[in-house]
């Protein structure tokens, strides 16, 4: 991670809340499963706030008014599925040099995010304990290290050898 850009996770949100809520493969997602999914994402961001964490939660459909705190966005548009708004977000994020992270069980998502320079990992690998309820997310200190493309890296060189340079 770098000292001037939050890590931004770009979450599948319709792979994530399925996971979470063992809901079966097929079935909608609820205004109110958003709700939720929202609040233990925020919740999780709340107890790593230490950790400079930026979620762009990607839908399939309009979650109606969910309200979310500044470092969640929800991100969905008809005629876009959340695989081309994901797809979009790896491309904004490799373009203005910001790390991220994808989470999605997709396969063939996951390729083409490694195609397009990403990274990430599967919904099964980022909750740790799925539940309604009180699930639990991998701490941020176990979470892969993201690619950073060309211009990023001597970003970061450049900031460091500045910082060191006035100690």
């Amino acid at each position: 991670m770098t000292d001037f850009a939050p890590l931004t996770l770009i979450i599948d949100g319709n792979n994530l809340a399925h996971y979470l809520f063992c809901i079966p493969s097929g079935q909608k997602l609820t205004s109110d499963l958003d709700r939720k999914l929202v609040q233990h994402l925020s919740g999780w961001l709340e107890e790593n706030r230490a950790v400079q964490l930026q979620i762009d939660l990607c839908l399939d459909y309009d979650p109606g008014d969910v309200r979310c705190p500044a470092n969640i966005r929800l991100l969905s548009g008809h005629p876009y599925s959340a695989d081309d708004i994901i797809l979009h977000q790896v491309t904004a994020c490799r373009w203005s040099g910001k790390p991220f992270l994808v989470i999605s069980n997709d396969e063939s998502l996951m390729d083409a995010v490694t195609e397009a320079g990403g990274s990430g990992l599967t919904v099964f690998e980022f909750v740790r304990l799925p539940g309604r309820d009180h699930p639990r997310f991998l701490a941020p200190r176990d979470l892969p290290r993201p690619i950073l493309s060309p211009q990023t890296s001597q970003r970061v060189n450049a900031v460091s050898a500045f910082a060191h340079a006035i100690q």
